[in-house]
C-alpha cells in the first residue's frame, strides 16, 4: 500500500481451522527485513495492537477459528516517528493525507471523505528525534 507520506504493506492472516492458531509470513514475501538502523513495526487492525521488532516473521497469535488478523506492516529508521494505523480505514494508512516530522514533533493530515471517529496509532522513539 502506498499514500503521499508512507508505503507499508497490509497483511491478512487468516485461520480456517475449527480451533484458535497462529500464523506467520516471512518478511523476504514483503520485501525483505530491516536494514541497518531499522525496524519492523506492526499494528493490527481489529484490535489496535502494536508490535516492535520479528527475526523473520510477520506473527500473529491465537487467531481465531474461522477468523483473520489484519496487520499494517512499515519498515522504519530507529530514529523516526511512524504512522502505525488506525481504526479509521482498513487500511491503516489511506486517511493518511500528510505527515512531516518538524523540530519540535510530527504534524499529520488526515481524511476520510466523511465525518468520522477514532484512534490514531503513532510510534515514537524514545529520546526525541536524532540528526540526520
Amino acid at each position: 500500500c502506498a499514500n503521499r507520506a508512507h508505503r507499508w504493506a497490509l497483511v491478512g492472516l487468516f485461520n480456517w481451522s475449527s480451533s484458535a492458531e497462529g500464523r506467520a509470513v516471512g518478511l523476504e514475501a514483503l520485501g525483505g527485513g530491516p536494514g541497518p538502523g531499522e525496524l519492523i513495526v506492526c499494528l493490527e487492525f481489529w484490535e489496535q495492537a502494536a508490535s516492535v521488532g520479528w527475526a523473520g516473521t510477520v506473527q500473529a497469535r491465537d487467531i481465531k477459528p474461522r477468523s483473520a488478523k489484519v496487520l499494517a506492516v512499515r519498515r522504519r529508521r530507529l530514529s523516526a516517528a511512524v504512522y502505525l494505523g488506525s481504526n479509521l480505514h482498513i487500511s491503516c494508512g489511506k486517511e493518511l493525507t500528510r505527515w512531516e516530522e518538524t523540530d519540535g514533533g510530527v504534524e499529520m493530515d488526515l481524511s476520510l471523505g466523511s465525518r468520522g471517529e477514532g484512534h490514531v496509532s503513532l510510534y515514537l522513539p524514545r529520546g526525541g528525534r536524532s540528526p540526520p
